[in-house]
């Protein structure tokens, strides 16, 4: 059966013109419109879709209130949201219930990336429980509209490291582990580093980039199992981003490419943090088992969970619309007989693969 894929919105040109630019470039997917969430609620009751596609604004039932359904309804079904313009309160309220918030207009070649992509990964994840636990209801573990606003600076050509400093200076928590990893021996600086600002002259600003996200998930709920795991990851992609700094700029990398390897490489073990919040006690009992044999351990992860952490943490990256790039680097990690990008082949030499 073709993963189904549902598009909502009140304006029937936006419908019309979507389905035309979509339909053969998307094959493997079964393409459904509706112009009202009642409609879309009433089919998805007896279809259920892999992925909606919700406008914000509509008259009666707003996507806001459509997508909170369906997350409490269908808790596998991934949830996107697009909008041209949209009250702040609106946005407030779908940035709650949406995996992602999309600008309209979108160009055909980003949103059929973004389908095809997500459909890949969730081939990769055979257990339901799993899927439900990696895209339900219970889903702010990253604060979209935060990364939004940061990325918009730090992507800037024209930015300094003042704004960004500014920016990171807005969340005591963010601020201070920058600090604490700005003067650890990971960077081993000439003195102390003692503001945010210095912090990222020192650090430089593709790590910058990459540790900003990494300390925007939201794992604070959590058992400390899952917090240290999510440390030891954290750790492991700080080794591994700073061996990718320098293997990027050797080999020529553009600058876009070394920060999609370096976001890649702090990312690589994230999927462990999904195994240890699903699996609990029996994920470290799986890691004890392993001794630290990573190839053991990836064994043990497709027996009992019915996937690997790379392709865990692809799919669960993608869904957030983290990094493209990176997340087709981190899936190709768990594929041997992938045919690698040469994004994902520098983040293999970096982390040993």
């Amino acid at each position: 059966m073709k993963p189904r894929v549902i598009f909502v919105d009140d304006d029937p040109m936006l419908l019309a013109s979507t389905r035309r630019q979509l339909m053969m470039k998307l094959p493997q997917c079964e393409l459904v419109f509706f112009p009202t969430a009642a409609e879309a609620l009433a089919d998805i009751a007896t279809t259920p879709p892999q992925i909606v596609f919700s406008d914000v604004r509509m008259p009666g039932m707003d996507g806001p209130e459509f997508l909170s359904r369906v997350s409490l309804s269908n808790p596998e079904t991934i949830r996107l949201a697009w909008t041209g313009q949209s009250e702040a309160q609106q946005l407030e309220r779908v940035f709650k219930v949406a995996h992602q918030v999309l600008g309209k207009p979108i160009a055909s070649e980003q949103l059929v990336s973004l389908i095809a992509n997500l459909v890949d990964y969730r081939a990769h994840i055979a257990n339901s429980s799993l899927m439900a636990s990696l895209t339900g209801a219970d889903h702010n573990r990253f604060d979209c509209a935060r990364i939004k606003k940061f990325l918009a600076i730090i992507d800037n050509p024209n930015t300094s490291a003042e704004a960004v400093a500014t920016k990171i200076d807005k969340s005591s928590r963010t601020r201070t582990r920058l600090l604490e990893i700005a003067n650890s021996s990971f960077f081993t600086p000439v003195g102390t580093v003692a503001d945010s600002k210095q912090a990222v002259m020192t650090i430089g600003f593709g790590m910058v980039r990459a540790i900003f996200l990494s300390l925007e998930y939201n794992c604070d709920n959590q058992p400390p199992s899952v917090q240290l795991t999510l440390r030891q990851c954290l750790n492991r992609g700080i080794e591994a981003a700073l061996v990718i700094q320098n293997l990027a700029i050797t080999k020529g990398f553009s600058e876009s490419d070394r920060n999609s390897a370096i976001v890649a490489a702090m990312f690589h073990c994230f999927g462990k943090v999904q195994f240890a919040i699903h699996g609990g006690n029996t994920y470290t009992e799986l890691q004890s088992r392993a001794n630290e044999n990573e190839e053991l351990l990836m064994e043990f992860e497709q027996q009992h969970f019915g996937a690997s952490r790379f392709q865990v943490a692809a799919y669960f990256l993608c869904l957030w619309g983290i990094d493209p790039v990176a997340c087709r680097a981190i899936f190709q990690l768990g594929t041997p007989d992938a045919d690698c990008t040469p994004v994902a082949k520098l983040v293999q030499e970096a982390v040993g693969g």
